[in-house]
């Protein structure tokens, strides 16, 4: 359930989420964020970390502190440290291990296509990452589809899902 409050002029509209956990209400903010370079555009809907993260919804692949990890063939080359969530996007600090730094050009591309709202080269930046890099969930288990973004800064944000979207090619 979603339930809107008016908000005074110049100011976004409120929205709280509920939903009924063990036969209890809990209704928790929807917040508002602009996206992460901060860089103008839309506003995204997101639930506080506190909500997606730690919360209400305890997920043991999104708390805080949960390792997913990068893998080109059988290397290890990340790892991915949860530090929060802004959903539908997750948060972390990135260990890069050896064999990582052989990505790290395609990613600063990424970035900069990113950067640049150049949507072509985003999107065969993504496509190379997919056809060469796996993540995996803290378990081990391989993520079916992921779209991952490593900045310079040492922070990454993704969103994966857990069935492979219909075959794409560029």
């Amino acid at each position: 359930m979603v339930r809107s409050q008016e908000s005074g002029k110049g100011r976004a509209a409120s929205f709280d989420v509920a939903w009924v956990r063990e036969g209890v209400e809990v209704r928790r903010p929807l917040m508002w964020s602009s996206p992460r370079s901060g860089r103008g555009g839309d506003l995204t809907p997101r639930l506080s970390a506190s909500i997606a993260i730690m919360g209400d919804m305890p997920h043991p692949n999104l708390t805080s502190g949960s390792i997913w990890r990068l893998h080109h063939g059988d290397q290890e080359i990340a790892r991915l440290t949860v530090t929060d969530g802004d959903w539908p996007w997750m948060h972390a600090d990135v260990e890069t291990l050896p064999g990582f730094d052989e990505f790290r050009p395609l990613f600063r591309e990424q970035e900069r296509a990113a950067d640049e709202e150049g949507w072509e080269r985003i999107d065969e930046c993504y496509f190379r990452i997919r056809s060469a890099l796996t993540l995996t969930f803290p378990d081990g288990i391989p993520v079916a589809e992921f779209m991952l973004h490593i900045h310079d800064d040492g922070t990454a944000g993704w969103r994966w899902h857990d069935e492979p979207f219909d075959a794409v090619t560029p």
